[in-house]
């Protein structure tokens, strides 16, 4: 396969539910390199072993989710976003209660929406709101991972579970 087609046949096991996708990252000279991890889920396992009618879901001609293009990095960019960061040593750990409850939602609203988990907020974010709680849509900006458009659309769900805990 070419990247084109190994994209959507990962779409493609993905919106079947048989592969579980998550974004991760790794520190390499000084820049951070993104990627996707896929796994299989369990439905994906048996799908596997021959035991799930799965395989026969999987929809190789649907449109392939495009990144939006990165913006160029400037000082001033780099230097705010260090002002907000809080060093990790100061950070309370991650609410698992929270984050369970976040995970939760989010399969729901993605299933609702039709779109894998992942393209609503990586595992990094999720575990970011559940380490630093925001209690307002000004404190969600602050949250790698979430812009002005998913605080909107989203942000009010979000709260409304920080603020349950």
């Amino acid at each position: 396969l070419d990247r084109k087609g190994f994209e959507r046949l990962l779409g493609a096991l993905s919106r079947a539910g048989l592969v579980a996708l998550r974004e991760d990252s790794f520190d390499k000279d000084g820049q951070t390199i993104r990627y996707r991890r896929a796994a299989l889920t369990p439905e994906g396992q048996s799908a596997v072993a021959g035991r799930g009618d799965a395989l026969e879901r999987l929809r190789l001609d649907a449109p392939i989710a495009r990144k939006a293009k990165k913006k160029k990095l400037t000082r001033t960019r780099v230097a705010a976003a260090a002002a907000r960061a809080k060093p990790a040593a100061d950070l309370p750990p991650p609410d698992p209660e929270l984050a369970d409850r976040l995970r939760d939602w989010r399969l729901e609203e993605a299933r609702r929406r039709k779109v894998p988990a992942f393209v609503l907020f990586s595992d990094r974010t999720l575990e970011a709101l559940a380490t630093h709680r925001p209690g307002t849509r000004q404190e969600l900006l602050e949250i790698h991972g979430i812009g002005p458009h998913k605080a909107k659309t989203l942000g009010e769900a979000i709260l409304r579970i920080i603020g349950e805990g």
